[in-house]
């Protein structure tokens, strides 16, 4: 009698996948592994920002206008942050995010993996190594660490869990609810509240509990591996240059052009660079004054994060002052009643909170700040600039006496 054939529980067709890379976390302390491997690092330190582009522009331009945006948005002390193009799941010419990472961070990531020679591939943001698919968010928390999410294969984050349910709700709002939810670590009841509701999608523990209307989650599998931090942006600029010098003479007409474009870039990415200098000394010599008397100063925001903890343990708990997720959750309260879309919350080194919101026209950013001060929030209005058929701009929570 011929063997009966194992019924599949699944429709999606059988293929032989390749093994899944070896994920490797920085900073953990375990050594480099022999074998290749991809590096992770912390994903709140490399976020995706969202940028509002035409439809219609393309590379090189979109590129430029996109890092343009960037910087308005972060302002003259974000310094010269890398920015990377977010080419996710086939988005080649219509991509609208960039992965945005300071330059010290990436260098010291470079520096911790560099031993292992070829055999790390890549450095990614840990969001980036969750499995997803198309209308797949996958979650994934921890113990005492921060929550990561991938929110389908061309989003994600990661945050710590006040600031991650905030993030959820607006997503939630502002797109379509995904078919199905992969949760993987500890239940959050926070995260679990704004992830339920009579229309929230199923929430599965397990690949297999997926339906079979959403395809197998895979991981590194959507173009994730294009946003590599490990491979410096001169180094890439530099081969890029060398493989059209390769090209014949029509076309070494248009490096010569592109070489001139290039000196100018890499004079004005110097001008930055001595600017960034003068500022991280100015900083140093801040954190010299108030918070770090005497010792090396080796990680500027971890060590002042010490400092202020040790003042406000102190200073009791009657002087405590109040946290920043405080002020944010008092004013997603606000937002939320008025027209305005939240697209990004920075919480900055000195406590206050940078939200990125988009309205309909410049009355109506100041008419929101103006609900915020009568909730007795301390807050001021930055940059704003006209983008599409409304108005992007930039409204600060400052940090609260206590």
């Amino acid at each position: 009698m011929a063997p009966a054939r194992s019924a599949l529980p699944r429709r999606w067709p059988l293929a032989r996948a390749k093994p899944p890379p070896r994920l490797h976390r920085l900073g953990d302390g375990a050594a480099l592994p022999d074998a290749p491997f991809v590096a992770l690092v912390p994903g709140a330190q490399a976020p995706l920002v969202p940028v509002e582009l035409p439809d219609g522009l393309r590379d090189p331009a979109r590129e430029a206008v996109a890092r343009r945006q960037l910087r308005d948005r972060l302002g003259p002390d974000a310094g010269a942050p890398e920015m990377h193009s977010a080419r996710l799941a086939g988005a080649e010419a219509g991509w609208s995010a960039m992965l945005v990472v300071e330059t010290h961070a990436a260098a010291a990531w470079r520096a911790e993996v560099a031993p292992a020679g070829a055999t790390c591939t890549a450095i990614l943001p840990d969001y980036l190594a969750l499995p997803t698919a198309e209308g797949l968010w996958t979650i994934e928390t921890d113990a005492d660490g921060p929550v990561r999410a991938r929110l389908g294969p061309r989003d994600g984050f990661s945050a710590e869990p006040a600031l991650a349910a905030v993030m959820l709700e607006r997503a939630l709002a502002d797109s379509p609810a995904p078919a199905a939810i992969l949760w993987t670590g500890p239940a959050d009841a926070a995260l679990r509240t704004v992830l339920s509701g009579p229309d929230a999608p199923p929430i599965v523990s397990s690949a297999q509990d997926l339906a079979d209307t959403i395809a197998p989650p895979r991981r590194l599998a959507h173009g994730e591996l294009t946003l590599d931090l490990s491979a410096e942006l001169g180094a890439r600029s530099a081969a890029f240059q060398a493989r059209l010098a390769a090209l014949r003479l029509p076309a070494a007409l248009a490096v010569a052009g592109f070489a001139a474009w290039a000196a100018a870039v890499e004079l004005d990415t110097r001008r930055t660079y001595d600017a960034a200098a003068d500022l991280r000394a100015q900083i140093h010599a801040d954190v010299r004054r108030d918070f770090i008397p005497e010792g090396p100063i080796t990680d500027v925001r971890a060590q002042v994060t010490r400092a202020l903890d040790a003042r406000r343990t102190e200073a009791g708990p009657e002087e405590a002052a109040t946290g920043p997720l405080d002020g944010l959750h008092d004013a997603a309260a606000v937002i939320d009643d008025t027209e305005a879309r939240l697209s990004a919350a920075v919480l900055q080194p000195d406590g206050e909170i940078r939200l990125e919101l988009t309205v309909a026209d410049f009355a109506a950013l100041d008419s929101l700040a103006a609900a915020l001060r009568t909730q007795g929030l301390d807050v001021r209005v930055g940059q704003s600039s006209a983008a599409g058929n409304g108005v992007t701009g930039t409204i600060i929570l400052e940090r609260g006496e206590g």
